[in-house]
């Protein structure tokens, strides 16, 4: 999750839109993996793009979902702590698929594989094996994607 603190708004609260606040500076403390999202607006009254930093594959999915002609999905990178993708520091890649699933223990795992082919997971297990997950739900695959239009 992403924190914020008060110092950190710009504005006030509701200036940018009702419910919505800017912000110089978000914090994260749990070094798990995060999705950075660019979204591109083509409808007739707002166009550019925008990120959006996503922390749960759920919300991940509902976000390529509810694309539209308007609003849609252009790139998705992942952020990885440096003990999940072996180099000690973060790192953002591109996201080429996304997976959920349950271990042995019916706790949720992640699988995620970037653009080089490497495959991270959030399994605690050492031994884990990708092939090993139940209930396995299909986040994220290049598909969803809408094609380049520029």
């Amino acid at each position: 999750m992403f924190r914020t603190i008060e110092s950190h708004r710009v504005g006030v609260p509701g200036m940018f839109g009702e419910g919505e606040s800017m912000w110089y500076a978000v914090t994260r403390y749990m070094e798990t993996h995060y999705y950075h999202v660019t979204v591109e607006l083509d409808g007739r009254e707002r166009r550019g793009r925008y990120a959006l930093m996503v922390d749960d594959e759920r919300l991940l999915q509902r976000v390529l979902v509810t694309q539209s002609d308007d609003a849609y999905v252009k790139s998705i990178q992942v952020v990885t702590p440096g003990h999940m993708n072996g180099s000690g520091d973060w790192k953002m890649e591109p996201l080429e698929y996304a997976l959920v699933g349950h271990d042995a223990h019916d706790c949720s795992v992640s699988v995620l594989t970037v653009g080089s082919g490497l495959v991270y997971h959030t399994a605690r297990d050492e031994a884990f094996d990708v092939s090993s997950l139940a209930d396995r739900t299909l986040i994220f695959q290049p598909s969803m994607i809408r094609p380049n239009a520029d």
